[in-house]
């Protein structure tokens, strides 16, 4: 028995070592109500990042936070819901795809302004199509990480920044 309680004391404390150790910080969160869940959270290396939402009919919006969680950038809700929509993010620009109405690529710069590239009578993909059924997300950066909370009681999904401190 007393070996049991000695075991328990000192797997006690490596645990309360390792929870300070490794601490990190809630910086931001933002919750999403009114959609089916999150299909891709692409980290921008800077502390902010862009979101594809889905709603129930699988028409996804994409949003665009900075490194305080403040929107930057959201797109109107007519585009088709697919793997892979964020080609890119950093803090300077995002850019997307679109299949809907014609294939395209959109570029957002940091001041949200779109500029989309559309391709008439043809497909335009900046990934190889094979790796449209791969949902690619860059969770972390150097700074810290981001999680998606799924209430699955209440359907609402948040997207939360971590800080490594």
């Amino acid at each position: 028995m007393k070996n049991i309680k000695l075991k328990i004391m000192i797997a006690f404390l490596i645990s309360f070592t390792v929870l300070f150790a490794y601490a990190v910080t809630e910086q931001w969160r933002n919750t999403f109500t009114g959609v089916d869940g999150i299909i891709q959270v692409v980290a921008d290396g800077k502390g902010g990042c862009a979101v594809a939402s889905l709603d129930t009919n699988g028409i996804a919006i994409i949003s665009w936070y900075n490194k305080k969680g403040d929107v930057i950038y959201q797109s109107d809700n007519y585009i088709y819901g697919f793997p892979n929509m964020i080609q890119a993010c950093s803090k300077n620009q995002l850019t997307y795809m679109l299949t809907v109405p014609v294939p395209m690529i959109v570029q957002v710069d940091k001041k949200g302004a779109e500029r989309p590239v559309a391709v008439i009578n043809g497909y335009l993909y900046s990934l190889p199509f094979t790796s449209l059924s791969a949902n690619a997300n860059t969770f972390v950066d150097k700074k810290g990480f981001f999680v998606v909370n799924a209430n699955t009681n209440t359907k609402t999904f948040a997207v939360v920044r971590y800080t490594y401190k």
